[in-house]
């Protein structure tokens, strides 16, 4: 057992969090006032914070891997979720992002072994400076990309006109539309069921392929999402 300064109560050594050059190797504080403190200096100095943050990332990758794990592990259904907003919420983006890979994956574009900025190598990420141009991308590594400002498409730029109506249906329901196909149905009676073209159900298996997943999975997925009530 343990006394925190802080909140003034003992608590099992199980409470606080490891600290090597402490005596008895714990924080001297407790893991609820540590993360307090956190949330404390994070809404005080958002910039600051993040930035120290990523300094500490940059330093430590193989023990913010496994941090980063953990968290995975752990939050498996808050990841979803956000994974699945974003899905959703940024359809310019996800589809410059589907257009590199299968670009990568036809031989159109090769990925370099090195940073175009600092000629760095490793992780070569594309950045999009423009996402409506999907194949124009700088070469960047992790490092440079992450300092690198994102400029989100404009909804209202008439490029984006021919992404609305594929963008329609919500994650969970293209998830459903891949699963009807998978079970042997015809695109054409899929399509008329979920009011889209046999074009976007083409466009959605295809988009599940090349994320990744097959259709099996995305089945599992698609009854994963249903039974944690995600969707719509």
């Amino acid at each position: 057992m343990k006394r925190c300064p802080v909140c003034a109560t003992t608590k099992p050594l199980a409470e606080f969090n490891n600290e090597g050059r402490s005596k008895d190797g714990k924080s001297w504080r407790c893991r609820e006032c540590a993360c307090a403190a956190k949330r404390e200096a994070y809404h005080r100095d958002p910039q600051r914070d993040m930035a120290n943050n990523r300094r500490w990332r940059l330093a430590n990758p193989e023990k913010s891997r496994v941090i980063k794990q953990r968290w995975d592990e752990r939050n498996a259904d808050k990841k979803r979720a956000y994974l699945d907003g974003w899905y959703h919420n940024n359809p310019i983006r996800r589809r410059a992002h589907t257009a590199v890979r299968r670009a990568l994956r036809d031989g159109r574009i090769v990925r370099p072994s090195s940073c175009v900025r600092c000629g760095g190598t490793g992780r070569i990420e594309a950045h999009h400076p423009d996402y409506f141009k999907p194949l124009e991308v700088e070469w960047l590594c992790t490092p440079c990309h992450r300092v690198t400002p994102h400029v989100a498409p404009d909804p209202n730029d008439p490029r984006a006109a021919k992404f609305r109506k594929w963008t329609k249906l919500p994650p969970s329901q293209r998830q459903a539309v891949a699963a009807a196909v998978a079970s042997g149905r015809s695109k054409r009676s899929v399509a008329s069921e979920f009011g889209v073209s046999e074009a976007t159900v083409s466009n959605i298996v295809r988009e599940a392929i090349d994320t990744g997943r097959s259709l099996g999975a995305a089945i599992r997925a698609e009854v994963s999402l249903a039974g944690n009530g995600y969707g719509a």
